[in-house]
């Protein structure tokens, strides 16, 4: 069975588990996927997860969801998906099955987050997902600020995160001693090649002979690809890495803080010269601050990926930055500055590119323009940072935001 927007089906639940939302060396919950577990509120209402993977992959609750995808029934669950199809954005479940389409209930792939390290600070990021964050907090309470970044961004800025020490979990153990079994390993963060322990669980992969029959599937800043990472990404079937980037130039190096973009590229193209890449991705968090540095990113993905990896495919996965509500959100842009954006951009070519347009169309029809709050979330952070969003944004936005 094929996942399509007329059915209900997702191969997730057949083949996946997500090992994701820790507090300390103790899991809170399995989920199919990622999307499930963005909100960590326990969707699938787990009362014990101290099992294992394959444990929770044959429990009733998963057996429940995949009977509910087979039979055209919309799961609670995965309202994720299904509110992004509402809108006419094309969710994770119709890309379930990229390069797996055998519909058989077998678990073979896991999706793993062990840790909140990471070497950025990006701007749509948090304490949750980079362990940097911490000396931000401390800036904006000691400045009596920390209340109004939580308003700016619709409380996406915790002081406090539940901190994963999963290095000592019976899940993390039992993978490692299931290397065999798992086909495809995906890692999120924090930053996976800034963690130690996904590394350490790499050489696990190599050590049992395994790496020659897994894809690897990361979500990465692509900032960290040097000669120890590149060395044992070769080892590897496939790589299927999602590559961050949200901009280009000063776009960039506002947004991914405190990264530059030439060393970004630097580290690109030494990661797209491998020769076990499956399929080229890039993850591009659409937001006020990038909006109109599209063409530019499109035209720059192109080029290098073409001349780098010899032609290998690619696609970028646009997506709106969250909380949809929040200052920098593209929902807070007056509809003229969004029909401008979306203007520049209609001449090229989008088949590589998912949800652009419609992600675009979507801030225009549920438009909540607030240029304070945007403004708000702008300068505050620009405080934090000694940042100064005239010298790296659009004139376009600029202009609106201090007239």
């Amino acid at each position: 069975m094929k996942p399509e927007k007329h059915n209900t089906y997702c191969d997730y639940p057949f083949k996946q588990i997500a090992i994701k939302n820790w507090n300390k060396d103790k899991l809170l919950e399995y989920t199919p996927c990622c999307m499930m577990s963005t909100s960590g509120d326990n969707k699938m209402n787990w009362e014990n997860v101290n099992i294992t993977p394959i444990e929770a992959f044959e429990n009733e609750r998963f057996e429940k969801l995949r009977l509910d995808l087979l039979s055209n029934i919309k799961n609670e669950s995965c309202e994720t998906c299904w509110n992004q199809e509402d809108k006419g954005i094309e969710s994770a479940r119709l890309y379930s099955q990229e390069y797996d389409t055998k519909s058989f209930s077998n678990l073979r792939q896991i999706d793993i987050t062990l840790s909140n390290k990471c070497n950025l600070m990006c701007r749509m990021c948090n304490y949750g997902n980079s362990h940097n964050f911490k000396k931000e907090i401390s800036f904006f309470k000691k400045h009596n600020l920390l209340d109004q970044i939580q308003y700016a961004t619709s409380d996406y800025y915790p002081e406090k995160t539940l901190m994963p020490n999963s290095t000592n979990s019976d899940q993390i153990d039992w993978l490692k001693n299931n290397t065999r079994k798992i086909k495809v390993l995906k890692a999120s963060g924090g930053e996976p090649f800034y963690d130690d322990q996904i590394c350490q669980l790499l050489n696990v992969y190599v050590d049992n002979d395994d790496a020659k029959s897994t894809i690897l599937e990361f979500d990465t800043n692509g900032t960290l690809f040097n000669d120890d990472v590149i060395s044992l990404n070769e080892k590897f079937k496939f790589l299927n890495h999602s590559i961050s980037i949200d901009g280009v130039n000063s776009v960039y190096e506002y947004i991914r803080y405190p990264h530059t973009f030439n060393d970004f590229n630097k580290s690109l193209k030494r990661y797209l010269k491998l020769n076990n890449i499956f399929c080229v991705h890039y993850a591009f968090v659409l937001s006020s601050l990038n909006i109109f540095n599209i063409r530019d990113f499109l035209f720059y993905v192109r080029s290098i990926t073409s001349l780098v990896s010899n032609n290998k495919d690619f696609y970028i996965n646009f997506e709106k930055v969250r909380p949809y509500d929040r200052g920098t959100s593209i929902n807070l842009l007056p509809i003229y500055l969004l029909e401008e954006a979306k203007n520049d951009i209609l001449d090229l070519e989008q088949k590589n590119c998912k949800n652009l347009i419609s992600s675009i169309d979507d801030a225009i029809l549920n438009n909540n323009a607030n240029k304070e709050k945007m403004l708000l979330e702008i300068t505050l952070l620009d405080k934090a940072r000694n940042q100064n969003f005239k010298k790296y944004l659009d004139k376009r936005l600029i202009k609106w935001l201090t007239k």
